[in-house]
C-alpha cells in the first residue's frame, strides 16, 4: 500500500509540516455548520450527517471548549457512538446543515510544545478555505466549526 505524502498540502489547509509526524495514518479537516432551529423555518429539517470514520482530534478552540482526542469530543458530535446494537446509525453525527472536507494530509502532526495533536484553526486555512468557510457562515447565518480528524 502506498503511503500518503506527509509533506503534501492538499485542499484548503496549510498543513503544519514543520511539526513532528507520528505516522498514524494522516489527518483531515471538515468545516461543519451545526443545525440551528431558526434555519428550519426557511429550509426544513437538516439532512446532512457525518459518518464517524476516525478519531476526532479537536474542534477549533476559538469556537468552543478544548477536548482531548477521542470520546469526549466524539460524544458531542456522535452521541450514539457508544451504544450497542444501533447498526450504522450509531456512527452518524448529530444533524448538520452542511459539512465540507477542506483537506487531507498523509501526516499525523503532533505539537510537542502543547503536548497534543495539531488541530486546524481558521488561521490554518488558505485564503480559499477562509473564503469558503465565510461563505458557508453567511449562507446559513451561523458559525462554522472546524473538526480535525486523526486517520488511525
Amino acid at each position: 500500500m502506498k503511503r500518503r505524502d506527509a509533506t503534501a498540502q492538499t485542499g484548503y489547509v496549510k498543513w503544519p509540516i514543520h511539526l513532528k509526524n507520528t505516522n498514524e495514518g494522516g489527518m483531515f479537516v471538515y468545516a461543519v455548520i451545526p443545525y440551528v432551529e431558526d434555519f428550519e423555518m426557511c429550509a426544513g429539517v437538516p439532512s446532512v450527517c457525518l459518518l464517524m470514520s476516525e478519531s476526532l482530534v479537536e474542534e477549533d478552540p476559538e469556537a468552543g471548549d478544548l477536548s482531548e482526542v477521542g470520546w469526549p469530543l466524539q460524544n458531542e458530535w456522535f452521541p450514539r457512538a457508544e451504544m450497542d446494537g444501533c447498526g450504522c446509525d450509531q456512527f452518524l453525527s448529530v444533524p448538520l446543515l452542511a459539512a465540507v472536507c477542506l483537506g487531507s494530509s498523509g501526516g499525523s502532526f503532533f505539537d510537542d510544545e502543547h503536548n497534543q495533536h495539531w488541530f486546524c484553526k481558521m488561521g490554518d486555512l488558505t485564503w480559499e478555505g477562509i473564503n469558503l468557510v465565510t461563505r458557508l457562515e453567511n449562507l446559513y447565518g451561523t458559525s462554522a466549526k472546524l473538526l480535525t480528524w486523526l486517520d488511525t
